[in-house]
C-alpha cells in the first residue's frame, strides 16, 4: 500500500513540524529567525494554527537546519518528539485505531495529510510488520538532506508505535539504502533496534504479531467518525 505525494506548494498544513523543528535548534542555540531564513514565514507565524504552510517551506527549514545545526542528531530529536497528538484529527484518528493493522493502513492511507516529504508504505511478511521508505521524495534533496528526512521520520514512527501500541513497543531492527555516516552510532541509540547500511530499501520492522493487537486508545465508534 502507498500514499500519492502532495505538491511541493500547497498551502494546506498547520505549520506544527516547522515549530518543532525550530524549537529544537533553539536549545542548540540557533536563532528562529535563522531557522525560517527563505522560508517566507515570520518567528510568529509558526505557532499559528490558522497560519498554512507547504511542503516547500518545510522542506527551507530541514535544509537550514542541516546547514546550522552541528548535531547529527537532530533529526532523530525532532522525529521523536513529533508525538501523533500533533497531527490533529489525522493523528486522534490513528491513536483510535481498531488494530494495530488499522493504524498502519490508515497511517499510508492519510499520509498526505501529515506534511510528507516523502513516500511511505507497509508490507506484511509472515513475521514481520514492516514499513517501507522508498527513493520517492516530493522534491530531489541532497544528499546531507535526504538523510535529514529520512532519519527524522525513522524517528517519528518509532514514537508514534509507542504512542499507539505502549512504550515497551520496539522495533527489531532498521535498514538504510546509504552507506553508513560518520555518526551511524547514533541510529541504534535514537531507534532502539539494530541498524544496517547499503540495504535495498530504507525499512523499519516490528515483529507480525503487533498486527493484531488493540492500541492503548482503541475506539470503534470514534475511529469509524474520524
Amino acid at each position: 500500500m502507498s500514499a500519492r505525494l502532495p505538491l511541493l506548494n500547497e498551502r494546506i498544513y498547520a505549520p506544527y513540524k516547522i515549530e518543532m523543528l525550530v524549537e529544537t535548534l533553539a536549545e542548540q542555540g540557533i536563532a528562529a529567525e535563522e531557522c525560517l531564513q527563505g522560508s517566507g514565514l515570520d518567528v510568529d507565524e509558526i505557532h499559528n494554527p490558522d497560519r498554512l504552510t507547504s511542503v516547500r517551506q518545510y522542506l527551507s527549514v530541514c535544509q537550514n537546519a542541516v546547514r546550522l545545526s552541528a548535531d547529527p542528531a537532530t533529526p532523530f530529536k525532532v522525529g521523536l518528539r513529533m508525538h501523533l497528538s500533533a497531527y490533529g484529527m489525522y493523528g486522534y484518528a490513528l491513536m483510535c485505531s481498531v488494530t494495530m493493522r488499522d493504524f498502519f493502513n490508515l497511517g499510508v492511507k492519510y499520509h498526505k495529510l501529515a506534511t510528507p516529504t516523502l513516500t511511505i508504505q507497509w508490507r506484511e511478511e509472515a513475521d514481520a510488520a514492516v514499513w517501507v521508505f522508498p527513493d520517492a521524495f516530493i522534491t530531489g534533496p541532497s544528499r546531507e538532506l535526504r538523510e535529514f528526512l529520512i532519519e527524522q521520520q525513522f524517528g517519528q514512527h518509532v514514537t508514534h508505535l509507542r504512542d499507539v501500541a505502549g512504550k515497551d513497543t520496539v522495533a527489531t531492527k532498521a535498514c538504510f539504502s546509504y552507506p553508513a555516516p560518520s555518526h551511524a552510532s547514533i541510529y541504534e541509540e535514537y531507534l532502539g533496534c539494530p541498524c544496517y547500511f547499503e540495504q535495498p530499501e530504507c525499512e523499519l520492522y516490528y515483529p507480525a504479531s503487533l498486527l493484531d493487537q488493540r492500541p492503548q486508545l482503541a475506539h470503534r465508534i470514534t475511529s469509524t467518525l474520524l
